[in-house]
């Protein structure tokens, strides 16, 4: 499984990266939003941890390009943050984020939401659920 860390801070890098490392995860990182869409298409890993404050793009932003390209939108995309309000919670979820979890949630708790979601989307992918893309009439656009 290779894993992307979309994070501003080194720290908050190296020590997800060395924890997904220590348990078999290949991570790449990228330090703003901007980055790690760039990374994320060079790379194709099969899970992004997204920060939402980051110079450049926030991880809002970022994660809303993500999901808006129905060719990957099947990828799942947790956001990781220091940040824990009803607001964050309510942005990252129509950004299209798979997940929401805070900085403190480093260690077992990031493992198991990390294996969760990509169990989720192997489930999705064995059962043939497949996105298609549409095609919108102006209309639709507009409305």
């Amino acid at each position: 499984m290779k894993v992307l860390i979309a994070d501003d801070s080194p720290v908050i890098r190296h020590a997800v990266a060395a924890l997904l490392g220590n348990n078999g995860i290949e991570a790449v990182t990228a330090e703003d939003g901007i980055e790690a869409i760039q990374r994320f298409y060079s790379e194709l890993p099969d899970l992004v941890l997204m920060d939402i404050q980051m110079p450049g793009m926030t991880g809002y932003v970022a994660c809303r390009h993500l999901k808006e390209d129905w060719t990957v939108a099947n990828i799942p995309i947790l956001i990781l943050t220091a940040h824990d309000s009803a607001e964050d919670r309510y942005w990252s979820a129509k950004s299209g984020a798979d997940g929401y979890l805070t900085k403190e949630s480093l260690g077992e708790d990031l493992l198991s939401a990390i294996r969760s979601a990509y169990a989720s989307r192997a489930l999705s992918q064995l059962s043939g659920e497949q996105r298609t893309p549409l095609e919108l009439t102006e209309m639709d656009v507009l409305s």
